[in-house]
């Protein structure tokens, strides 16, 4: 889509697959990573013939570091896992994250990893090498998805109910607030380009929004 003109500039399929991953290169195209484990690459001219390489089965959800050099995938089975992005060469893992993952997300530096749960924790890993350096706990039931604030000084995680979203600082390993809202599971969170927000969809895909530095919500 053009974001200026609002209208669509151009329109394909990434793959056969449902998209756990979604993401945009400036100079190669557009990265996805399918449900099924394919690993593929969308070009302006088209997707290139095939996957670039496969997951293991039962990928839940993957990011692709800010540098475009590797990809971190955590799947059903609770692992945690590294991957050369061009060519899947294993770089890091498996490690236990402790129980099923929901979602995983890079810090905008690309040197820390987050990782929400069913058993609504919270982690942090270390982005090279898979780490451990924090386990936080903040949300009632379970969590569902993550984000980082555009300068890595906050990060944002979707929960149930109520507990809608939950803002951590990552420096520490602590929980600063959590924003209240109306909805069943809020599966994805993301905050606007100047961090002043926080925007989340619950199930049903009502969307809910929040001013970052306050419990108050904004729409």
């Amino acid at each position: 889509w053009d974001l200026n003109e609002r209208r669509l500039r151009a329109r394909g399929h990434v793959g056969t697959g449902v998209p756990v991953l979604l993401a945009h290169q400036p100079e190669r195209g557009w990265w996805a990573v399918e449900q099924s484990g394919n690993v593929r690459l969308w070009t302006g001219k088209g997707p290139m013939p095939g996957p670039l390489w496969r997951l293991p089965e039962g990928v839940v959800a993957a990011s692709l570091a800010p540098d475009f050099g590797s990809i971190a995938s955590v799947h059903r089975d609770g692992t945690l896992r590294l991957w050369r992005a061009l060519d899947g060469r294993p770089l890091a893992g498996p490690v236990s994250t402790g129980g099923p993952c929901t979602d995983i997300v890079h810090a905008p530096d690309g040197r820390t990893l987050a990782t929400t749960g069913e058993d609504g924790m919270v982690r942090l890993w270390d982005a090279a090498g898979l780490g451990p350096q924090a386990a936080m706990s903040g949300h009632l039931q379970e969590a569902w998805a993550a984000t980082f604030s555009p300068d890595g000084r906050r990060l944002a995680t979707g929960g149930r109910g109520r507990d809608a979203v939950t803002l951590w600082d990552p420096g520490v390993g602590a929980e600063v607030l959590t924003l209240r809202g109306e909805g069943s599971k809020f599966f994805r969170v993301r905050f606007s380009p100047d961090g002043r927000y926080v925007g989340a969809v619950a199930r049903g895909g009502a969307l809910s929004l929040w001013d970052a530095g306050t419990t108050g919500s904004v729409a």
